[in-house]
């Protein structure tokens, strides 16, 4: 079996990340520190599982179960430890036993995955040893972790920028390859596997690919449907390149961009303004509005859109047809329709002047048909949103959507009624154990709670979760959890349970504090 050692201080595991990556190598990365041993397993380069002695995946797994309140602990573990240590998964078992749909397993056990990696990236000392076509077990159709995701999701969730000291990559941006660059090597072309204490530039085949393909006329985005890969990827391969000096931030390319842009757009060539010019002179040869064109409105004008110098009572228009069909005589010579529809709504000044002006009949009448428009929609919106509204608060007593307020704080009430008998019962839990419990279940079997008291008023399952010293609370809905009902609560949020005011058997008793029995 192959095995390469290294440290984490050398900055040598970030060496063998990329190696393991670029290569598409298969086997196993254990990492050795004064927290913990961590496993992480690799398929095609991709990480696909993540273990740890003292934190095995199994309880990783429950947690965030039970922080998406899909698997409560306690059921968790009425599953799962009964075939511990025979290699059957717990994501399998959960599946055989119909507590979690497939997909939300998927996305937990990858999110599992990617904790404990991310936790993995903020130790400072170690070593670690890389085992080919070693593993350990991992959920099958989980979608893989890239090296690159896991890196940039380190950076966004330290802040830190990147690993490199530069800013982080927007896709939206433009880059071009730096004409003068400096050398580098390929790895699977001039090596296997990149040493920590090479100094060489290395490059992986993929960030190679990027190289090659950059264009500074399009966003960096293009890239993605090119080389067929995921975003974290391309974000973390031009950050290498960046960082490396073998690309630089495109100039002027968001003018570039744009007139490409109107070319496409039109299907020609050329610049902007012979194209509107060539659109105008095409449209006028049969649009009679147009200047230049023949029809009603002839004036024999330059072919663009550019407004005529000339206004519109100075138009050479047909002023038979309007005086005609002022005097109420039938007009002789038919226009189309368009023309039809300029002259139906106006008509000769009856002053004598040479310009036209509405007629106030016509304008009464569009009025009263935007009126109507405007009431009818705002009837239609209404009923929307009262449907919409109504089938949201169907449970509650306020249906309506102008009692929306009032529906709010009555739920606000209840679930407060509801989260008070839990904290009650959780204070007479641990004044008798010392401890907080695992999950709400216990409650109910020493019957401290009712089971209904396990679900809200709208019947939502209450997920439970320790945090440090204390618990968080709060309803589920379709695997969400609501962090607006959130409810926190603590030992040192407690006067009788805070062990500041508290005197035990243990502890000598406090002077001007009496212990009651």
């Amino acid at each position: 079996m192959f095995v390469l050692e290294g440290t984490l201080e050398s900055g040598g595991f970030l060496s063998a990340l990329r190696s393991i990556s670029g290569g598409k190598l298969r086997g196993l990365l254990a990492v050795q520190g004064d927290q913990d041993l961590v496993s992480m397993t690799f398929i095609e380069g991709k990480i696909v599982a993540v273990d740890a002695m003292n934190r095995p995946m199994e309880e990783a797994l429950s947690e965030v179960l039970a922080a998406r309140g899909l698997v409560a602990p306690r059921k968790f573990s009425s599953v799962v430890d009964p075939v511990l240590g025979t290699g059957r998964l717990a994501g399998d078992v959960l599946l055989e036993e119909e507590l979690i749909e497939r997909g939300d397993l998927l996305d937990a056990v990858r999110e599992q995955v990617l904790s404990q990696a991310l936790q993995l990236l903020r130790w400072e000392q170690g070593i670690f040893s890389w085992s080919v076509d070693a593993e350990s077990p991992f959920q099958k159709g989980m979608e893989p972790l890239s090296v690159g995701e896991l890196l940039v999701r380190s950076w966004e969730e330290q802040d830190s920028g990147s690993l490199f000291g530069a800013a982080k990559i927007e896709l939206a941006e433009r880059f071009e390859a730096n004409v003068v660059a400096p050398s580098y090597r390929v790895l699977g072309r001039d090596g296997d596997w990149i040493a920590e204490d090479d100094p060489s530039l290395w490059l992986t085949a993929l960030e190679l690919q990027v190289l090659e393909v950059v264009d500074a006329a399009q966003p960096a985005a293009h890239l993605l449907l090119d080389l067929g890969i995921e975003s974290y990827e391309l974000r973390y391969a031009l950050q290498v390149l960046l960082d490396r000096s073998l690309i630089n931030p495109a100039a002027g390319a968001e003018e570039k961009q744009a007139s490409g842009n109107v070319r496409d757009l039109l299907g020609a060539e050329g610049e902007i303004s012979d194209l509107l010019g060539t659109a105008a002179m095409d449209r006028s040869e049969a649009d009679p509005l147009i200047p230049g064109g023949v029809g009603g409105l002839a004036l024999g004008g330059e072919a663009d859109f550019r407004p005529s110098d000339r206004e519109i009572s100075d138009l050479d228009l047909d002023r038979s047809l309007l005086e005609a069909e002022h005097q109420g005589r039938p007009a002789l010579v038919q226009t189309d329709p368009l023309f039809d529809s300029l002259q139906e709504s106006f008509r000769v000044d009856p002053d004598g002047g040479t310009g036209v002006v509405p007629r106030p009949e016509d304008i009464a009448q569009i009025l009263s048909v935007w009126a109507a428009r405007a009431m009818a929609f705002a009837l239609v919106a209404l009923l929307a949103t009262q449907v919409f509204f109504r089938a949201q608060r169907q449970d509650l007593k306020f249906p309506f959507f102008w009692q929306a307020r009032t529906a709010d704080q009555l739920e606000t009430k209840l679930w407060s009624a509801t989260a008070a008998k839990i904290e009650s019962a959780l204070r007479v839990y641990h004044l008798l154990y010392g401890r907080f419990p695992d999950d709400l279940e216990i409650l109910v079997d020493l019957q401290l709670l009712a089971p209904t008291s396990l679900y809200d008023a709208r019947g939502r399952w209450l997920a439970y979760s320790m945090d440090g010293d204390g618990y968080s609370l709060r309803p589920a809905e379709g695997g969400r959890l609501l962090e607006q009902l959130q409810r926190r609560g603590g030992v040192h949020d407690d006067l009788f349970l805070d062990p500041r005011f508290v005197v035990n058997a243990n502890r000598p008793e406090t002077p001007g504090v009496r212990v009651v029995d």
